[in-house]
């Protein structure tokens, strides 16, 4: 390299380098060359006097593409305050940490670049987009502060990206475009706490397959669907105080596996599904319940709400659900219940069940749904049995009293008892003798025809009702 080829401002890069010192350009009339900056970058980097080369560059103009695709860079890269006229090119390259903060420039291409070190774009403007796809960093990668504008297309692009540390974006993230990181594993967790994603009519955040140990959006603003579909998270998955807004699906979370899932966003329009997810601990609020979700085959081991809800509360969270009728959330809230020891709770949960599906069936069906409700609750509420029985026993005791049936063998006359005869003709089997020894009369016959009807309903209705429950359980 000539010196006598380079402007005052890229003499004073090159000066800098070998010491790994800032070179301050604020102000300077002289662009700087993106080709002289690869030519150091490419060269071998030997310490001197015990200062190790860097390449740190505060306040330049960039012109030209600084590239070092499929190259190996040996010192560390730290552009602050920078305009760049192309997008940077790390294309392959193998580098220590890159650092771009408060700069503007129109992207940059890192795709299968392995960062030993932190890759940072923070506080910059990006008017194009991110390419990270497979890249491997050893340290974080940072998007704090950055404002990425790319409303047609993907802002970032890191299907496959391999985090040591965590992804951030927080500090007021703005992102107009797609943020994507499909089938990304990140070890320090995805942090996007009050980022902003407008990707309006499409997919605002889309981290389908993430492998992580957290996923952090609280305060979150997406104009577009979050998409976390077959997503591990060991972690947390918060969106809490997040504002959601996509036409159809705010959040997609078929399959999602995760710690807990703290469901709590100040807004949500559009459904949240939640079908296969599997979830540790579900936080959630009444007061912040999305309006419409999608929960069949959602399992989940702990139920934690902000504030009190009981299992009539519950139900009203399990009508939300977009499908008319699936047993699975029903049985899913019914089986945490057992495992409290709140057994009155699941099988007021269980009832509700039948009753749900009772709508979905035909007329004659219904109409037996509605005889098992009324007589014992589908099982569930036996009790409702013995309520009926004394009913009955009453009325029969009251009517066969104020007019006794007629003896039919008066050389057979057992002693006559209204109760134990209102009680014979409950009881499907001739338990006591009385109704073959007496006959009723008149309209009393009808009385005594109701109740031997009603015995066998109400038996019928019992033992299948008990026989389902028992089933179910």
């Amino acid at each position: 390299m000539n010196p006598g080829e380079l402007n005052e401002s890229e003499q004073r890069v090159v000066a800098a380098f070998d010491g790994g010192r800032w070179a301050e350009l604020a102000g300077g009339d002289d662009p700087v060359r993106a080709r002289i900056l690869a030519g150091l970058l490419l060269r071998e980097a030997t310490p001197v006097d015990g200062a190790v080369p860097a390449l740190r560059i505060r306040g330049a103009r960039i012109t030209g593409a600084l590239s070092v695709a499929f190259a190996a860079v040996g010192v560390v890269v730290h552009l602050d305050g920078c305009t760049l006229d192309e997008s940077p090119d790390l294309t392959g390259a193998t580098t220590r940490s890159v650092e771009f903060t408060g700069c503007t420039l129109p992207g940059l291409s890192a795709r299968l670049t392995r960062v030993e070190g932190d890759l940072r774009v923070s506080d910059c403007i990006v008017s194009g987009s991110l390419l990270l796809k497979f890249a491997h960093v050893s340290g974080s990668v940072s998007l704090n502060g950055s404002h990425l504008v790319h409303p047609s297309g993907r802002a970032v692009d890191g299907g496959g990206l391999v985090v040591g540390g965590g992804l951030f974006g927080r500090r007021g993230l703005r992102a107009e475009g797609q943020l994507r990181i499909v089938g990304a594993h990140v070890e320090g967790g995805v942090r996007l706490q009050d980022a902003q994603i407008s990707s309006p009519g499409g997919v605002a955040l889309c981290a389908d397959e993430l492998v992580t140990t957290r996923l952090l959006c609280s305060r979150l603003v997406a104009e577009g669907e979050v998409q976390v579909r077959n997503a591990r998270v060991s972690g947390a998955v918060n969106l809490h105080d997040a504002r959601l807004r996509a036409p159809e699906k705010a959040v997609r979370g078929r399959g999602l596996s995760a710690g807990e899932l703290l469901l709590t966003p100040a807004s949500v329009q559009g459904m949240v599904d939640l079908s296969r997810a599997q979830v540790g601990a579900l936080r959630d609020s009444e007061a912040t319940w999305p309006p419409v979700l999608r929960l069949d085959g959602l399992t989940y081991d702990h139920l934690i709400p902000f504030g009190p809800v009981d299992a009539h509360r519950r139900q009203v969270w399990l009508t939300r659900d977009v499908d008319v009728y699936r047993p699975q959330p029903y049985e899913q809230l019914a089986a945490y219940y057992r495992r409290l020891g709140h057994d009155h709770d699941a099988h007021w949960v269980l009832l509700t069940k039948q009753r749900v599906r009772r709508s979905t069936l035909d007329l004659p069906a219904r109409l037996v749904g509605y005889v098992l409700d009324a007589l014992v609750g589908y099982g569930y509420r036996s009790w409702l049995a013995g309520w009926w029985l004394a009913v009955l026993l009453a009325a029969g005791t009251g009517v066969f009293s104020a007019v006794p049936p007629r003896v039919l063998d008066p050389s057979n006359r057992p002693h006559f008892e209204a109760l134990i005869y209102t009680m014979d003709l409950l009881v499907p089997v001739d338990a006591f003798g009385l109704q073959v020894a007496y006959d009723p009369q008149g309209w009393t016959r009808w009385v005594a025809y109701g109740l031997i009807a009603s015995g066998w309903i109400l038996a019928t209705a019992l033992i299948a009702g008990v026989t389902r429950s028992l089933r179910r359980e």
